[in-house]
């Protein structure tokens, strides 16, 4: 939350492709909506796993923390708001200055 703070969307990094395709899917952005998610994450999402994982090419691994989150966003078309469960994973850099995102989905979306 320490690196989140202080830097904001500046320390986040997607590095996985299928992380990026999820979050233009979705029509994320890093500003408003990663940042979101993973403050959200780390104040009432629900710790799942820590787990080695995998990303960008060669043989780069992270030891990543994954949580799930519930977003309650209001629609204006419905008049309601519509809860979406969240999964998002991710890693603290080597220096310390960046979040790694390796993966970020709904609950829809298959890993």
């Amino acid at each position: 939350m320490k690196i989140l703070t202080e830097l904001g969307a500046d320390s986040i990094n997607v590095v996985t492709r299928k992380a990026s395709r999820h979050i233009q899917k979705y029509d994320l952005d890093i500003d408003d909506g990663v940042l979101k998610l993973l403050k959200m994450a780390l104040n009432s999402g629900k710790y799942l796993n820590s787990q080695w994982c995998e990303h960008g090419k060669g043989s780069t691994w992270s030891a990543c923390d994954a949580y799930s989150v519930i977003e309650n966003k209001w629609y204006e078309t419905m008049h309601d708001y519509l809860e979406t469960k969240w999964y998002i994973k991710f890693a603290i850099g080597k220096t310390g200055k960046l979040i790694l995102i390796v993966s970020c989905h709904t609950s829809d979306e298959q890993e």
